[in-house]
């Protein structure tokens, strides 16, 4: 069995319930045929070069650094060794990266679409959290909650690219990061909703009024030219007329953004990303098919 087929056979054999697996630096020696000294020599040689040395002895590889287990193993054999970790289903390729983050925006927004606001059960839990944006987190973990939608998103990913099983653990560990690292907000996708429900708590008493506004007239036409101002800047985000809001169109500018400002390749792109994202989401509630 070539080495990289006898380390996806491994790491394939080491997944726990959750889909998670660990390979220590070390053992690439073993499957590689190389003896530990030859090995850390070549990659500390390496990393001199690349002007970025660090300790390699505790180095552990997982899902979330598979990306630097394929590039030490191409350093050692030939072979589209990316291809086969992403056939395995055990590494996401930029490119799909791309595609599982549009998804989970798309999913985020067809549920919100379809979604009945519950007020009375805002109420309540204004009552019982006595905080706006606590109130707020309670009504979006019950009808928006994020675990499920990682879920369905990485199962549908998996199922519509023809990936094994591990493809799903991979791309929801995928999704976690990007919510942990801050790149996706819920409250960003679900902005619309949530203002919606900032006005209730404006209503009820919890959230105080603007000042300056003189009626409930008022406060509605300023609220349209709010949504309209926000449309507008969203089209300017993404690079489009307000005559293209179609879903095919917002799409492809979508996908063309986030793979040239997603951090992981443009360390500067973070707050980029995260308008893209909101500008998308928005324009999804606005587009025609």
């Amino acid at each position: 069995m070539e080495p990289v087929q006898t380390i996806l056979s491994r790491i394939s054999d080491s997944l726990d319930d959750d889909g998670r697996w660990a390979l220590p630096l070390a053992s690439l020696s073993k499957f590689l045929s190389i003896p530990e000294p030859e090995l850390y020599g070549r990659l500390y040689r390496n990393m001199h070069r690349a002007g970025a040395v660090r300790e390699l002895s505790d180095v552990v590889f997982t899902a979330e650094n598979s990306g630097e287990l394929i590039g030490i193993l191409e350093l050692f054999m030939d072979g589209d060794i990316e291809g086969e970790f992403t056939r395995a289903g055990l590494f996401l390729p930029h490119a799909h990266r791309a595609d599982l983050q549009e998804r989970l925006v798309r999913r985020y927004m067809t549920d919100y679409i379809i979604h009945s606001v519950q007020m009375d059960a805002f109420d309540s839990m204004l009552r019982v959290a006595r905080r706006v944006d606590r109130a707020i987190d309670l009504y979006l973990d019950e009808y928006f909650p994020l675990d499920d939608a990682i879920r369905r998103c990485s199962a549908e990913f998996a199922h519509d690219g023809g990936f094994p099983p591990a493809m799903e653990s991979t791309a929801a560990h995928f999704l976690e990061l990007l919510f942990a690292r801050h790149i996706l907000e819920r409250r960003q996708l679900l902005a619309p909703l949530v203002g919606l429900l900032r006005g209730r708590a404006r209503d009820t008493g919890y959230e105080r009024r603007a000042e300056g506004r003189e009626s409930r007239r008022d406060e509605s036409t300023a609220v349209h030219e709010g949504v309209e101002h926000e449309v507008k800047r969203a089209c300017e985000v993404l690079g489009i007329g307000h005559e293209d809001i179609s879903r095919v169109k917002i799409r492809e500018r979508y996908k063309a953004l986030i793979r040239k400002y997603h951090p992981d390749v443009n360390p500067q792109g973070l707050e980029m990303s995260k308008l893209i994202n909101t500008s998308y989401a928005l324009l999804l509630t606005r587009c025609s098919e």
